[in-house]
């Protein structure tokens, strides 16, 4: 099941009013970036794209000039937006401004109506397919608040000749909101030792405290998965905080790599009390997916759908035995995707427009969705792969007769 952070997530005792907290107070935000120009995004749909993190990435063709791009700005009604002048100080207006994003995201500020809040977002743009291989070897520490210390990491990930590709979603964000006097490493995703050398990302299902029982949701697993983590929707419906997808043009095959991933023992539901002959799992998983709707909608598929949608074409997910742990040891991994189970056929020629989102999903607690987990529960992951296969011009991958054949 879905791998849920709730935006209260952490492993200590939550120092968040939710009597004062007012979830649809927003001063200093960007709700939509716009783009004039369609031909240069590889879903067109994006033009206004709607906004749910402070990293913002936005897919473009191959041919895309990355020098000269013109973003705007739909912010809070009164806040203003800026970009760093030769001072170092935030006071160049940049709605509408031209900037060279080549060498990769670049920082922009949200200053609200009364200049009390200030929020920093990242804007960068992705001409390259997605990587397949994740390594999981950058991570920075972050804080959306430039007048406070960084409190979470994000990871970042480059290819082979240095160049940056994506940021990896996670709910380090949400739980920056309710704890955020907590250090990077008791946040639930936090990088840790490899599985030879370098670095890899651990992932912990924590505790929301006080605060979490409150709203009956006493856990949250940690995650890191392909897409965005929309921190204003976290309160008010957990699951569709966590958006997965990014637009794909490969035919994908197998999903592997090396996991470590020992349990914890105290096993408890969404009333945080023991549940008898119960044991935590993790999860790992890829989608495909289309990403359009029977309207022609852009869509993501989110914590609700992600395992039952119907716009499913394939799925590969680790077997319970290795979801159930490995005694905290490193297990290699690997398993195929499957397209015989959910009926739809894998359209080449939308395939190759980008009509298709690749999810990668992993979470320390398997029923994160229903707030069922064990505190303490730690999945580390590294040199994930999602192996693909070129894609073939002439021919379709076609489902057995036996199951319904939708048109996508």
């Amino acid at each position: 099941m879905l791998p849920v952070v709730l935006l209260a997530a952490g492993c200590q005792e939550s120092d968040f009013d939710l009597d004062t907290f007012d979830s649809t107070s927003a001063e200093a935000d960007i709700r939509y970036c716009r783009f004039l120009d369609p031909s240069m995004l590889k879903v067109e749909a994006d033009t206004l794209l709607q906004v749910f993190s402070e990293n913002i990435e936005v897919s473009v063709s191959i041919d895309a000039d990355l020098t000269d791009i013109t973003p705007y700005f739909v912010l809070n009604d009164g806040a203003s937006i800026f970009m760093q002048g030769e001072d170092g100080e935030w006071n160049v207006p940049a709605d509408g401004v031209s900037r060279d994003f080549s060498a990769g995201p670049l920082e922009y500020m949200v200053v609200s109506p009364n200049g009390k809040s200030h929020h920093l977002y990242t804007l960068g743009f992705n001409c390259k397919e997605v990587a397949t291989d994740f390594h999981f070897e950058y991570s920075e520490l972050k804080n959306s608040n430039p007048s406070a210390r960084p409190n979470y990491y994000i990871w970042k990930e480059f290819d082979a000749s240095g160049d940056y590709r994506f940021t990896w979603a996670t709910g380090n964000a949400g739980y920056s909101m309710s704890r955020g006097s907590a250090l990077p490493e008791d946040y639930p995703t936090s990088p840790c030792e490899g599985v030879n050398s370098g670095k890899g990302v651990k992932l912990t299902t924590c505790s929301t405290g006080p605060f979490g029982e409150r709203l009956g949701m006493p856990i949250a697993a940690g995650n890191i998965f392909l897409g965005e983590f929309d921190v204003s929707n976290a309160l008010i419906d957990a699951c569709a905080s966590t958006l997965f997808g990014v637009p794909f043009s490969s035919k994908p095959l197998k999903l592997r790599g090396y996991m470590s991933y020992k349990p914890a023992l105290d096993f408890r539901g969404p009333d945080n009390k023991p549940v008898e002959n119960m044991a935590d799992s993790c999860d790992i998983y890829a989608v495909l997916y289309r990403n359009v709707d029977s309207k022609g909608q852009s869509i993501m598929l989110n914590g609700h759908d992600i395992m039952s949608s119907p716009n499913i074409v394939a799925m590969a997910r680790i077997d319970d035995k290795l979801a159930a742990g490995t005694d905290g040891e490193w297990e290699y991994f690997e398993v195929g995707f499957d397209y015989e189970t959910y009926g739809n056929n894998l359209n080449m020629d939308i395939l190759k427009e980008y009509g298709y989102n690749l999810a990668f999903v992993a979470s320390s607690s398997r029923g994160g969705a229903e707030f069922y987990g064990a505190v303490g529960s730690v999945l580390r992951l590294d040199e994930v792969e999602i192996v693909c296969d070129v894609v073939d011009d002439t021919e379709d991958v076609q489902v057995p007769s036996t199951q319904s054949d939708r048109k996508f």
